[in-house]
């Protein structure tokens, strides 16, 4: 997947300011990124998710 850091800061920031909780799911980093634009959970492995929910 080739998708940008600006594409994924400009997704969590307006998630973040429409008062939405941010799961960032960062399959192909750690997701640093993800975290310091507003994400409250990053996780990696989306088996994860319908634990979190």
């Amino acid at each position: 997947m080739n998708t940008n850091r600006f594409e994924l800061s400009t997704g969590v920031q307006a998630a973040c300011a429409a008062g939405m909780t941010v799961f960032g799911y960062a399959q192909y980093s750690d997701g640093a990124i993800l975290a310091l634009n507003g994400a409250k959970i990053v996780f990696n492995n989306m088996q994860q998710l319908s634990e979190m929910l």
